[in-house]
């Protein structure tokens, strides 16, 4: 249910009142042991890539780890797919 939020919440943006309820939800998502997951498209999935590895390998103090996932990061799948089969299920598995 929290993931259909999160994407309603987005789907809707009005950057005044819908960061405080995104920040909500992943404030959520870390205290319960969810994961996050992150897209972006071309500097923004490096920026995506880059946030999921500080968040993942805790590389500030002691922090615990967050689970977190950057879409899209295993680019030796995500073109081996693409090209047997087609970019639109690309997330499917």
């Amino acid at each position: 249910m929290m993931f259909r939020e999160l994407i309603e919440t987005l789907g809707k943006w009005e950057p005044e009142y819908d960061l405080g309820r995104a920040l909500e939800h992943l404030s959520t998502t870390v205290r319960i042991g969810g994961t996050i997951f992150w897209c972006g498209n071309g500097g923004s999935w490096s920026q995506a890539q880059h946030l999921s590895a500080e968040l993942t390998g805790s590389m500030e103090g002691d922090d615990a780890p967050v689970r977190s996932v950057c879409l899209g990061a295993e680019g030796a799948f995500v073109t081996a797919w693409a090209n047997d089969a087609t970019y639109e299920d690309i997330f499917a598995r």
